[in-house]
């Protein structure tokens, strides 16, 4: 693995982790999910390279190495438009890397928060895609973001912006747990193999607080995707490989993540398939059964490019 860095039209620093090979076949960049980092996605980049993928992983604005010291730690931006730049810099990334191999087809790969990102990249910029994979998504009403901006917004103006609120953690993940109480730990939701969540625990880059101001951005943007019209503008013949576990709380236990494969085939896409995994959890690429994941993964892209 090694890395490199681009600038954003802000002036932003993006971190881009590479495991490049020799005469690539594909590409595929990741968009990260929340509290985490690119460099996460090593094992899943290194089984790629052996199909001849080159695997590029983004670290998201206030994540990763993408953060300058701790005051950006879990900010999109502090000023506007955070959900605009975090979607501006995969355009950023992927407008590099096809400058540098224009005729090596590209896939995007988003898990969880960066599936949100994905699907927003995929509205403005999905021309650009060969396929798109979505891990650990999920689909929800409008109402329920538009009701969560609006305790967001009483957060900001308890705390500020910049303030990291408990409240809306709780009211985020507080449940996501309860599944599987009596539990080891706070984070038994992201797997069912203990030594991957004990990594994400003592990862310092992981698990942390994103700010109230960065709430907002992101509700902002689910609410842009949960909007039929929007996903219209995803082009009809991009392939779709949606996948998560049945008892992922983020996907709503198979429900969202269902939902979705539904609202995206209303909305025109063509070609969608969706695998759920049985007793899977959150982070499949970092389950029990992650090789049976990366096989169904790289056999779903050969049947598509």
């Amino acid at each position: 693995m090694s890395f490199f860095k681009l600038t954003s039209t802000d002036r932003h620093e993006i971190f881009v982790h590479q495991w490049q090979i020799d005469k690539p076949n594909k590409l595929l960049v990741i968009a990260h999910g929340m509290a985490e980092h690119g460099a996460r996605y090593a094992t899943l980049a290194k089984f790629l390279n052996n199909y001849g993928i080159s695997v590029y992983a983004i670290d998201h604005r206030g994540h990763g190495k993408s953060t300058r010291d701790e005051t950006d730690i879990g900010h999109f931006s502090k000023n506007e438009n955070g959900w605009e730049k975090v979607v501006e810099d995969l355009n950023t990334v992927i407008n590099h890397l096809q400058m540098l191999n224009p005729n090596i087809p590209l896939i995007l790969f988003g898990h969880s928060m960066g599936s949100f990102i994905s699907l927003g990249f995929s509205i403005r910029y999905g021309n650009k895609l060969k396929a798109l994979i979505l891990s650990g998504s999920n689909s929800s009403p409008i109402l329920l973001y538009k009701l969560a901006r609006f305790f967001t917004q009483i957060e900001i103006w308890r705390q500020g912006s910049e303030g990291k609120s408990s409240l809306l953690e709780f009211l985020s993940f507080g449940s996501f747990n309860k599944k599987f109480e009596p539990a080891r730990t706070k984070f038994d939701w992201l797997s069912r193999d203990p030594q991957q969540v004990d990594i994400y625990i003592n990862d310092p880059y992981c698990g942390f607080k994103i700010s109230n101001k960065s709430w907002m951005d992101l509700l902002g943007g689910l609410i842009e995707i949960s909007e039929r019209p929007k996903l219209a503008l995803i082009p009809a013949q991009l392939p779709i490989y949606i996948f998560g576990g049945d008892c992922d709380p983020v996907g709503g236990f198979g429900k969202g993540i269902s939902l979705l494969s539904t609202e995206l085939r209303a909305s025109g896409i063509k070609n969608v398939k969706l695998k759920l995994y049985k007793e899977g959890r959150h982070e499949m690429v970092n389950e029990v059964n992650k090789q049976e994941v990366f096989t169904d993964v790289i056999n779903w892209l050969n049947e598509q490019i």
